[in-house]
């Protein structure tokens, strides 16, 4: 089953959730997905909330991020405690947020996510074999791309079913409110924390922005009939196919991956803790919580390699 928070309080907006509450079946340990938009306030206080009404009861086993150690480290040696009011209103974020609740309540903190450095080696890897495949159609590349695409929208939205968080979900009003914050949060707070990566972000967008310009004046060196805005076009599809794929690929199916072994072996430690406390005469589940703390897109793939039994990075 699924939910949007605990302690039988009435949410205000019942239409809307943005947690996923399940029993993981192999060690029969709680666990809650808490599906984020970065740097929104209405997360930063639903994760928050999650933890809090489960460490107030006692019932806190361990919080996960969706983040990597050399991530997680660099920004805590970046934090100023005697930062200025308005830099500490921009890196406001979940995940710290939730890692200070984490704290409160003394539960393991759990970082999650893939290593920087593979994720960054996997992106360009994922946007190599993406080109070659878009400019091999006749050697089935074409065809290789569109099955990716299908296959990981299949597994990272839809395989949950209706225990995972829908599209309508992200219309909840305190979200759709709260969105130009994120829009401001998420772009400054990578300039001030990764200004190499903001600066290729922006010229990235730049130059995909400027390229309708340079086309028509390409178009004239390539055979008669074959005009400018046929190759707008077709520069357009390519850019959206592979965001797409690498996206899909590289950003999310393998990192669900590692996500859900993670809060796997997070249930694991929890569920062996519960039999050791009960001198080993436990039936290995728990009634503490495993809280995973997670961007939204994640939630329903890694609720169901979880569900499935699986996420045990075998």
């Amino acid at each position: 089953g699924s939910g949007g928070g605990g302690g039988g309080e009435r949410p205000l907006f019942p239409l809307f959730r943005q947690t996923v509450s399940f029993v993981e079946p192999r060690t029969r340990t709680h666990v809650v997905l808490v599906g984020c938009m970065h740097f929104n306030p209405h997360s930063v206080a639903l994760a928050t909330r999650e933890i809090a009404e489960r460490g107030e009861r006692g019932a806190l086993g361990a919080v996960v991020l969706e983040q990597c150690e050399r991530r997680w480290r660099r920004a805590q040696e970046r934090a100023d405690p005697n930062a200025s009011a308005w830099k500490r209103l921009l890196l406001t974020n979940e995940m710290q947020a939730a890692a200070d609740a984490c704290e409160k309540y003394g539960a393991k903190l759990v970082l999650g996510d893939q290593g920087i450095e593979e994720l960054g080696g996997a992106l360009k890897a994922e946007a190599k074999r993406t080109v070659a495949d878009l400019l091999s159609p006749h050697e089935g590349g074409w065809v290789r791309v569109a099955r990716d695409l299908t296959e990981g929208a299949e597994e990272s939205f839809f395989s949950s079913g209706a225990d995972g968080l829908r599209a309508t979900d992200l219309l909840d009003p305190r979200l759709v409110l709260t969105a130009p914050v994120t829009l401001i949060r998420y772009p400054a707070a990578l300039l001030l924390k990764a200004p190499k990566t903001a600066a290729f972000v922006l010229g990235w967008f730049g130059a995909l922005a400027l390229a309708p310009a340079w086309v028509p004046a390409f178009s004239d060196s390539m055979p008669s009939g074959v005009g400018a805005e046929a190759l707008v076009l077709a520069l357009e599809v390519a850019q959206i196919l592979l965001v797409s794929r690498v996206g899909m690929t590289a950003l999310l199916r393998k990192r669900n991956e590692i996500l859900a072994a993670k809060i796997h072996e997070a249930c694991v430690a929890e569920a062996q803790a519960v039999e050791g406390a009960a001198g080993g005469g436990g039936d290995g589940g728990s009634e503490r919580t495993v809280v995973a703390v997670l961007g939204a897109a994640h939630c329903n793939g890694v609720h169901a390699i979880l569900a499935r039994g699986e996420g045990d990075g075998a």
